[in-house]
């Protein structure tokens, strides 16, 4: 073979044609491997959140993320968890739902505290009765509403007297719907036959008071003034 040839190219430079060379020169060879980094288990689980993270959330690699819904009684949208150089990045946010104003007010109540106005979800209000009152009112605030737990009869209602109010002198007697009477009620009393005026009774506080006027209670027509000691017939 005759000639100059370019040991890169092959090509002839002076002289005929002849074969590439076999052998190349500058080839790279690398050696080593990289890996993306993984977040380690699972993220931690936020305030409020619907559940545990997914499983599948587990040991992802950098750049990776799992997304968390908030609870049914909490609002704010979901949390977002993104696995960064190895550790786990949470952000979003989840608050528990508020119960607008007060619980509506039951009969008989003083009323609701002030600091039950607006309360989160699970919390619990109690409400003070009248003072001439017995039982309780008690609100659940529960995902945004106000929920009356008082059982049905618990709730504040009047104080009754027990009873029959004191037999004043020549009354036939109180009537039986008098018995037992709640906190405000009136109740009369009749005469005999042969008398005049009449018996008044008050339930107050669970208590009976005679509301009659001095010298206004029954009284025979011919005595002219109430008899306290005669409390039988004619």
């Amino acid at each position: 073979m005759n000639g100059t040839v370019n040991a890169t190219t092959g090509q002839v430079i002076n002289g005929s044609v002849v074969p590439r060379p076999s052998i190349v020169f500058g080839s790279w060879r690398v050696t080593g491997s990289c890996q993306l980094r993984v977040c380690p288990g699972l993220p931690g689980v936020p305030p409020y959140a619907a559940s545990d993270w997914n499983a599948s959330c587990a040991n992802l690699t950098a750049g990776s993320n799992c997304t968390l819904a908030c609870a049914a009684n909490s609002t704010g949208g979901s949390y977002t968890a993104l696995c960064l150089n190895g550790n786990w990045t949470v952000t979003g946010e989840c608050s528990l739902k508020t119960c607008p104003g007060l619980p509506p007010l039951g009969a008989f109540a003083e009323g609701w505290p002030a600091s039950c106005a607006n309360a989160t979800h699970g919390s619990l209000c109690n409400a003070t009765c009248w003072g001439n009152s017995t039982g309780a009112w008690q609100a659940l605030c529960n995902s945004g509403n106000w929920t009356i737990t008082t059982p049905p009869g618990s709730g504040c209602r009047l104080t009754t007297c027990p009873g029959l109010p004191p037999l004043g002198a020549f009354t036939e007697g109180w009537p039986a719907s008098c018995a037992n009477a709640t906190h405000g009620s009136l109740c009369n009393a009749t005469c005999w036959g042969n008398s005049t005026g009449a018996w008044q009774a008050l339930c107050n506080s669970g208590n009976w008071t005679i509301t009659t006027p001095p010298g206004s209670g029954c009284r025979r027509e011919s005595d002219g003034l109430m008899s306290f000691k005669k409390t039988g017939g004619p």
